[in-house]
């Protein structure tokens, strides 16, 4: 635990809370970051986790998509997930990722959301055609047009009972044909810091801080007194405190039996730092 301990220290909420001197209350510090900033953060974020060594990544393909595959064996690559549209605005995805082995190429779409949004199904539709008309390249007269969608997951961060375990759409033809469209979810707020370590999804660790944001601003926001606020959210805090704990304890016993080496263990305790 050597390597976790010193940046473990560094942690806490240096930019976001700050501890009362007289009391063990926490109080809120006023947020002027803008909600797109969050996200872009967030993004940045996401690009870390899911670019780290190509024993983690395959291992976390492996369980969100229900794969053998052996890390030794086979070639990452992350690809473009910018659109560009006729009238030049900009699309932008989460990650595209290929698996490349002996054989046969194998194309993933993640996107991670922090909130339901309905809107979410026809966002994955057109990232995935996006994603198919790119691949199609440069179209011949005399052939067939092939696009290819690739295998698509959204990951939900906070709980919500209004999210489905798939996003579903049907796509109605002018032949009156029915194509059903659906995308399957990950609801990560059911996963502990053990499951995740059980299942060796290893970079998914650090969000388990997201499982007290939304009831943290959930108390901010009501109307409550300030009183029962500040009683409330040290609460939640106390519970994030042992969440993050945990969390950093798990990754400092992968790191000693050698499951995460310690370039990425850096770079996860700064994500951690950063949520």
């Amino acid at each position: 635990m050597s390597i976790v301990t010193p940046i473990y220290k560094s942690l806490w909420y240096n930019d976001l809370i700050r501890e009362n001197n007289v009391s063990p209350e926490y109080v809120t510090k006023t947020l002027t970051t803008p909600r797109n900033n969050h996200k872009l953060k967030l993004d940045q974020i996401m690009r870390v986790l899911f670019k780290l060594s190509k024993k983690i990544t395959v291992n976390m393909i492996n369980r969100l998509f229900d794969e053998s595959f052996i890390s030794e064996e086979v070639d990452i690559q992350y690809e473009n997930s910018e659109f560009i549209q006729d009238d030049y605005s900009r699309i932008t995805a989460d990650m595209f990722i290929t698996i490349r082995d002996y054989q046969n190429v194998y194309r993933y779409h993640i996107e991670f959301q922090t909130m339901n949004d309905s809107s979410m199904v026809i966002r994955m539709f057109r990232y995935g055609f996006e994603k198919a008309v790119e691949l199609a390249g440069s179209i011949e007269a005399d052939q067939p047009i092939i696009l290819e969608f690739p295998r698509q997951l959204v990951i939900f961060l906070e709980e919500n009972e209004n999210i489905d375990d798939s996003l579903m759409i049907e796509l109605r033809l002018p032949s009156g044909e029915v194509i059903p469209y659906a995308v399957p979810v990950m609801k990560y707020w059911k996963y502990s810091a053990e499951d995740l370590q059980e299942q060796k999804m290893y970079a998914l660790l650090p969000l388990q801080a997201f499982k007290s944001r939304k009831k943290i601003q959930t108390i901010y926001r009501s109307r409550k007194s300030v009183e029962e606020k500040s009683r409330l959210i040290t609460a939640e805090f106390t519970l994030l405190k042992e969440t993050i704990q945990r969390t950093v304890d798990i990754l400092g016993e992968l790191h000693n039996q050698q499951e995460i080496h310690t370039g990425d263990l850096e770079r996860i305790l700064r994500v951690i730092q950063n949520i």
